[in-house]
């Protein structure tokens, strides 16, 4: 599974999901994908935002950003400086750490997995709606 791999997943909404990941050698691409019932749209930081209803992809302009490893990179130097909290969480950070989990058993068993969110990530969930 460390060379590539394809999840299929589904949120507590009951929305689909795929995840392509592969880490062979080749050109690289970075690329996000949804896809609707009326069209998709495609996000590639290389090429920018697209949009297809069912015809060609045209851009969608939108104002350049900073890089985001650098983002990432700032946040956590804030937190070791300052003790502020990252904007990404622990909690949040637990939850992906038990997706990926559950996707490594998942190809351990060949059978499908459902994620229990940390408690850490439930308890804050539950003070964030109040």
């Amino acid at each position: 599974m460390e060379g590539g791999g394809i999840a299929f997943l589904e949120n507590e909404h009951g929305l689909p999901a795929v995840l392509s990941q592969s880490g062979y050698p080749g050109a690289p691409k970075d690329e996000t994908e949804f896809v609707f019932t009326g069209g998709i749209l495609k996000l590639n930081p290389r090429e920018g935002l697209r949009v297809s209803d069912g015809g060609d992809y045209r851009e969608i302009p939108v104002a350049a950003g900073e890089d985001a490893f650098k983002l990432q990179l700032d946040d956590l130097l804030q937190f070791i400086r300052d003790g502020r909290e990252p904007a990404c969480s622990m909690a949040y950070s637990r939850s992906v750490v038990a997706v990926i989990e559950e996707i490594y058993r998942s190809a351990d068993t060949g059978k499908e997995r459902e994620v229990t969110p940390p408690p850490a990530r439930a308890r804050a969930e539950r003070e964030r709606i109040g």
